[in-house]
């Protein structure tokens, strides 16, 4: 796996690519929060994570959204959102009543 960060407005968006079998999972999870975490280093609060090409994500995948989320609703101006969900990945963020709280949208749409 390899997360790029490109600077796009006011966002950094997590570029994240080369996964194989577009699974990104428990394997992925710990490289996923390094980068987060430079990030909040680096003192950027606004953070998208792009799931391009990725069509299943596990529990610590939702975890770590959920972490990332509430990490970054806590600093002031601090956002957190998803580009470019695929359908089925959208179907599993409804069954754990993420949707409510998060903002997907698609890349072309961020500002």
């Amino acid at each position: 796996m390899v997360i790029q960060f490109i600077q796009k407005g006011d966002f950094t968006i997590m570029n994240v690519t080369k996964i194989k079998g577009g699974q990104l999972d428990f394997s992925n999870v710990l490289k996923l929060r390094e980068k987060f975490n430079q990030l909040l280093e680096e003192k950027k609060y606004k953070v998208a994570l792009n799931l391009k090409n990725i069509k299943y994500i596990d529990s610590s995948i939702i975890g770590f959204i959920v972490d990332a989320l509430n990490t970054l609703r806590n600093i002031k101006n601090g956002e957190f959102i998803l580009l470019n969900v695929d359908k089925k990945i959208i179907e599993i963020l409804n069954m754990s009543n993420l949707t409510k709280f998060l903002k997907i949208i698609d890349e072309e749409d961020l500002k």
